[in-house]
């Protein structure tokens, strides 16, 4: 039922088309993303799952038809795009798209980042010079992408942190990252290399890395009943996480998570509230940072209580905890 009620109060693409006609029409000019948000009071991403932002304003008639051969394609990456809120990695990509790339470590990286949220599958076969080429080519979509990325970089609600080049690279504290996001990140993946990686934590052997990716809120449809794990806040800063099923607390595993800190070994918790977001997009998870060993329990699963070097921030916490 709530459903039904949900889509019944979402609008649907004509009606969305002839808002912004009519608030083209009273502001003598094309909207902007932002002004057309307030006034259909919808999110970018309800609005941005109906097309490109370009496709939506010449359809009602206030600019010329989009130019490009990947109109479809990108639309849908843009939209994969709409949860980025580093302010580091917003700049970098405003500045990189208007041919002005800034001296960075991790451009590379970054550029990585954004071309596996816009080609998906297909960035594979690209190079990042390749990638950057085919999106100019398609220069309606690349103003798109410039709006979008303006308007997330103006509303973010995370506050520029410093990086932690040795563990995380471009990855920001506190900031949202898709899963293939988060990899390319932390420098496990690029466009041409994906080694495979399906459970719910990364192990980075050669740099003493251990990636937690957590799902606070899992549903029987998309977990395993061996992977339905108890993971959750304790506070803001204390974190309880249960390991794979498989993992005792005498195994090399489990000793290794124990005795991080006599190994070299740095946890790296990454957690989101559920598995989709409610417009059908994979949720992103936020980089909770480092984390210490404080206490464990149990076995088969092992469960741990890890505490954050960094305090989560209030909209996180209230997130996580509840």
């Amino acid at each position: 039922m709530l459903e039904n009620v949900r889509q019944s109060l979402t609008l649907r693409r004509p009606q969305m088309v002839g808002d912004i006609r009519e608030l083209g029409r009273h502001l003598g000019r094309a909207p902007t993303i932002r002004e057309t948000l307030e006034y259909l009071d919808t999110t970018l991403d309800e609005l941005l799952k109906r097309g490109l932002w370009s496709r939506l304003q010449s359809d009602a008639r206030l600019v010329g038809a989009p130019t490009g051969d990947d109109e479809d394609r990108l639309a849908k990456g843009i939209r994969r795009l709409v949860h980025i809120d580093d302010p580091q990695q917003l700049r970098f990509l405003l500045a990189h798209l208007d041919g002005q790339t800034p001296s960075d470590p991790f451009a590379e990286r970054r550029r990585a980042m954004l071309h596996i949220a816009l080609w998906g599958a297909d960035g594979i076969s690209m190079s990042p010079d390749e990638a950057d080429a085919r999106l100019r080519a398609n220069p309606s979509a690349l103003a798109d992408l410039r709006a979008v990325l303006d308007y997330r970089l103006h509303h973010t609600r995370t506050r520029p942190t410093d990086l932690l080049p040795d563990l995380a690279g471009p990855l920001a504290l506190h900031a949202e990252y898709t899963r293939d996001e988060a990899l390319i990140g932390l420098g496990h993946w690029d466009l041409g290399r994906r080694p495979d990686f399906r459970e719910g934590v990364l192990h980075i052997s050669d740099r003493k890395i251990d990636a937690f990716f957590v799902t606070l809120h899992k549903t029987e449809e998309a977990y395993s009943p061996t992977t339905m794990y108890e993971d959750y806040a304790i506070s803001d800063q204390l974190f309880h996480l249960q390991s794979q099923s498989t993992t005792s607390a005498d195994s090399p595993t489990g000793q290794r998570y124990i005795h991080h800190r006599e190994q070299g070994y740095t946890p790296l918790l990454f957690v989101r509230d559920r598995k989709s977001l409610p417009g059908g997009l994979a949720a992103p998870y936020a980089f909770l940072g480092p984390a210490d060993y404080v206490s464990h329990e149990g076995s088969r699963p092992l469960s741990i209580v890890w505490r954050l070097r960094s305090p989560m921030p209030t909209r996180l916490a209230r997130v996580a905890v509840g």
